[in-house]
């Protein structure tokens, strides 16, 4: 389905998003979320798929945890510690930045900070 939309990457607060360009861009999904296979492999076992990283650790992981959905099926959107896979095989939560993805949308609204 996502292959339906393009968009360009972004950043919201602390997270820079991957975008869908369909232009094989560098920081598109299609580039970034398999670029680095021990990261993807090691998510992917917890259900966790990266769409993202952080604006201040960069190499850390920003994922739609999917086995944490609400009850619409909208997943949390989460931080991940690189270092804690690629040193100890772990998957850490460092950060819930959002409930869901509508969360995140709801906060980028300008009429919600009036």
């Amino acid at each position: 389905m996502y292959s339906s939309y393009s968009f360009l990457s972004f950043e919201i607060n602390e997270i820079c998003f991957w975008g869908n360009s369909l232009n094989n861009q560098e920081y598109d999904l299609e580039n970034k979320i398999f670029s680095d296979t021990i990261l993807y492999e090691s998510l992917k076992k917890k259900g966790m798929i990266q769409i993202g990283s952080s604006k201040h650790s960069f190499y850390n992981p920003i994922c739609f945890d999917l086995k944490n959905k609400n009850k619409n099926g909208d997943a949390q959107i989460i931080e991940i510690d690189h270092e804690r896979i690629l040193i100890n095989d772990e998957v850490h939560i460092t950060k819930k930045h959002f409930k869901s993805f509508e969360d995140l949308l709801v906060s980028t609204n300008p009429q919600n900070n009036l």
